[in-house]
């Protein structure tokens, strides 16, 4: 704050600033409360009586050393002040005002109508300037004409402060969304993106402001994003919920673990058009976006769809998937027909382990059985565990029955007490398919 002019006259001691206590006048609905200064007697008791009759909440002061004393302990909506009066002028009320920056407009009521006057008045910033004589009427019309200025600007001052928290806020809610907004131009380029994509994806909003959408998508999304990012319909008929992926920046620094190199989204889009011309036609800015990440759904997903097909103990099928790969395969076996077999595989005396050494050792042994079969079959084969110590094989496309001998007989093997031999016995085995001609083999009892 600069120092004070040399003439305004100081707050007298024991008093306070005015200022201090005014918020905004004219703010509320309480009558404007109008101080009057003039040293002439008459003419301030005329203007009392006249402004209390027209509703007006009204003090004199007959000098100005009175007059700053009522605006140093007081708060008024308008002054109205006349220039020449003894030992503290009206120029002096105006530098108190002015110093003080008290939130009070002025009216000068002068007899003077000078040049000078007038340009001293502007340099006060005097918000209206009424000349002696003037009528009742007049006065009237000058105060309501400054209290409707005040209240336009206090209305204004209103807005704005709305307007600039409204626009901190959505700020806020935009910069710390749980989602990635963003803004593409008519060309599919990025004119915003909130803060969320850094932390998701990697990139910093600077990295990515004037690049092409495409930078983002997974290379297989890329005809299913095309429309979504070029999205120029809006309401009901716009993007909603569209599912696919994006590639993060760094998958290694990613902050978020992903079982492959893209991260699922839902997108929703929308386009965005300048207001109507003369010619009611509209013009396409770009697109409005919003993309949600549903990793953890799809993960959680994913992951109810292997418990309702897999065993959770060994990790195989379980009876529901096995009865559908079985329907599948007679299916393709009636068509072109091949032979399919089905074998049925029960643990004996699994019993006598569980009870003697406990479920934990009898769930290793499960999960053990489980991968030594495993080794000894084709790729295509399906291994299943029905429950408890029950497993069952599936065999598609074999040629000859004793091929499904041959499988049965190794799986036994792999399962007998463990020697070099036998483990190599069906490691060793071709993973391509099984002899196309029976062995010589010994026949054996059912």
């Amino acid at each position: 704050m600069t120092s004070p002019p040399h003439n305004v006259v100081p707050i007298p001691d024991g008093t306070s600033n005015g200022a201090e206590k005014s918020s905004e006048p004219g703010m509320d609905a309480s009558p404007a409360r109008i101080l009057a200064v003039d040293d002439d007697p008459r003419l301030l008791a005329s203007v009392r009586e006249l402004l209390s009759l027209s509703g007006y909440r009204i003090d004199t002061a007959s000098g100005g050393r009175e007059a700053i004393e009522a605006l140093a302990t007081g708060t008024y909506d308008i002054a109205l002040i006349d220039i020449r009066m003894p030992e503290v002028d009206g120029h002096q009320i105006m530098d108190y005002v002015a110093y003080n920056e008290l939130h009070t407009d002025i009216i000068v009521i002068s007899g003077e109508a000078s040049f000078e006057t007038a340009v001293d008045a502007l340099r006060h910033r005097v918000h209206d300037f009424l000349l002696k004589p003037y009528t009742p009427e007049q006065l009237l019309r000058r105060i309501g004409i400054t209290l409707e200025r005040r209240r336009l600007k206090a209305d204004a001052a209103l807005f704005q402060e709305k307007l600039g928290n409204s626009e901190k806020l959505h700020r806020f809610l935009v910069n710390t969304s749980p989602d990635i907004i963003y803004i593409l131009d008519g060309l599919g380029h990025f004119t915003f993106v909130n803060q969320r994509v850094e932390e998701l994806l990697g990139y910093t909003r600077e990295e990515l402001i004037g690049q092409h959408y495409t930078q983002l998508v997974h290379e297989e999304d890329l005809e299913l994003a095309e429309f979504a990012f070029n999205e120029r319909r809006t309401g009901r008929r716009a993007t909603q919920n569209l599912e696919l992926r994006l590639r993060p920046k760094n998958q290694a620094e990613s902050p978020k673990s992903f079982s492959t190199s893209a991260m699922s989204v839902e997108l929703s889009a929308t386009g965005l058009y300048s207001n109507r011309d003369a010619g009611d036609k509209r013009h396409h800015l770009g697109t409005y976006g919003v993309a949600r990440d549903i990793s953890d759904r799809k993960q959680a997903e994913a992951v109810i769809r292997y418990q309702a097909y897999h065993d959770l103990l060994t990790g195989l099928p379980n009876r529901t998937l096995f009865k559908d790969r079985l329907s599948m395969v007679i299916a393709q076996a009636r068509r072109l027909g091949n032979m399919i077999a089905v074998m049925f595989i029960d643990l004996d005396r699994f019993k006598i382990v569980n009870d003697s050494l406990g479920h934990v050792i009898g769930d290793r042994l499960l999960r053990t059985v489980g991968q030594r079969i495993e080794t000894c079959l084709r790729e295509g084969d399906t291994l299943a565990r029905l429950g408890g110590d029950e497993f069952v094989v599936l065999l598609p496309q074999i040629d000859h029955r004793e091929n499904a001998a041959i499988v049965g007989r190794k799986i036994i093997e792999t399962l007998s007490p463990p020697s070099p031999s036998n483990s190599a016995r069906c490691i060793s085995a071709p993973a391509s398919g099984y002899p196309s001609s029976p062995p010589t083999a010994t026949p054996t009892r059912n």
